[in-house]
């Protein structure tokens, strides 16, 4: 799958889960993923955070979606009462463990707290999609839902 049909999955599903409401997005990384999903989101007029281990990278994009920039390490130790999580990030191990996910499930609001994992591997531990007040969609869910819509779109056409 491509940058812009991942990113594309990732705002459709944030659009659905904040249903018109001004809901918080966190975009973790900056990578060509989370910018397309921030500048949709963004454009949608959606309050965009954007994470990063690099302060000044974050800052950038930051002002570009007319948002806020914080550090990685600030957001994993108090994340913040936050709608959607998407994330894209390089490197071996999960960026958020299953403490940061319980730090993100206990500040979520009433709805819960939606997580987009593009990371691959996963920037995000599985086992977090199992805490009360998250949702955690990975590769296997983004994978899943284009198998389901590329289907659909068969059963349309047949």
């Amino acid at each position: 799958a491509n940058v812009e049909s991942l990113a594309d999955y990732a705002v459709k599903r944030t659009l659905a889960h904040v249903d018109g409401s001004r809901g918080r997005i966190a975009v973790v990384g900056i990578s060509p993923m989370t910018r397309h999903a921030g500048r949709a989101l963004a454009a949608h007029g959606l309050p965009i955070t954007v994470v990063n281990r690099t302060f000044e990278a974050a800052e950038e994009l930051a002002r570009e979606l007319g948002g806020e920039a914080r550090q990685l390490a600030d957001f994993l130790a108090d994340p913040g009462a936050i709608d959607v999580v998407i994330t894209a990030v390089g490197g071996a191990e999960p960026i958020i463990n299953l403490t940061v996910a319980a730090r993100i499930a206990a500040a979520a609001p009433e709805r819960g707290t939606l997580i987009v994992d593009l990371g691959v591997p996963p920037n995000v531990d599985p086992g977090a999609g199992m805490i009360a007040g998250l949702t955690r969609l990975g590769m296997d869910a983004v994978i899943a839902d284009a198998a389901l819509g590329r289907t659909e779109r068969l059963r349309e056409l047949a």
